[in-house]
């Protein structure tokens, strides 16, 4: 498979969206956004046969993760995590003492209508539990695989994912492979502009 490159910009506007939901516009614990966005890149892949952030997936010892999201949650500090090129930084604001803000509405315009519908749905679904519950959630996915060894990280592919909820592998396959596809076509038009 090829690699994957967080799409930021919409980062930011599901997680935003997420925020833009809860009263004040914060989340008092990182890990509840953390969990949220990747509940959501993994309904959208279900459902529509892509993610919404376009990030790596992968198991934690404390469930799954969109390993670029978590990197923006937790500071980028460290040199080989993901470091924000602008909007996250510029919308959101995550400190270990306030938890996560939204600081400006970046709008959804590069959401799509159906990507909108999986957020809704997703908070919906979680937004209302605690970090206990939602962690809880995160670890009963059949996808999450716990890395032998403590802080290790094992990477959930699209294949393993689709598979892992119940989609054949032929399927699963074919979903992954048209979602490369179109990801080639969106680089090389990005490429000409």
């Amino acid at each position: 498979m090829n690699e994957r490159c967080v799409d930021e910009r919409k980062a930011t506007q599901a997680a935003a969206y997420f925020l833009g939901k809860t009263k004040r516009h914060h989340i008092p614990d990182y890990i509840i956004l953390a969990k949220l966005m990747y509940f959501a890149d993994r309904q959208a892949l279900l459902d529509l046969g892509h993610t919404i952030t376009k990030g790596q997936h992968y198991s934690l010892e404390e469930g799954p993760i969109v390993s670029e999201v978590n990197d923006l949650l937790r500071g980028g500090e460290h040199p080989n995590r993901y470091k924000s090129t602008g909007p996250w930084t510029e919308h959101i604001s995550c400190t270990h003492i306030d938890g996560v803000r939204l600081l400006k509405d970046p709008g959804t315009d590069m959401l799509g209508k159906h990507e909108i519908e999986v957020l809704e749905a997703v908070y919906e679904k979680h937004g209302w539990k605690n970090k206990e519950q939602i962690e809880q959630t995160a670890h009963d996915l059949p996808e999450h695989l716990p890395p032998k060894e403590k802080d290790g990280c094992k990477e959930i592919t699209y294949t393993w994912l689709l598979h892992a909820a119940g989609i054949n592998r032929a399927a699963a396959i074919k979903i992954v492979t048209d979602n490369e596809i179109k990801d080639s076509v969106r680089s090389l038009f990005a490429s000409t502009k």
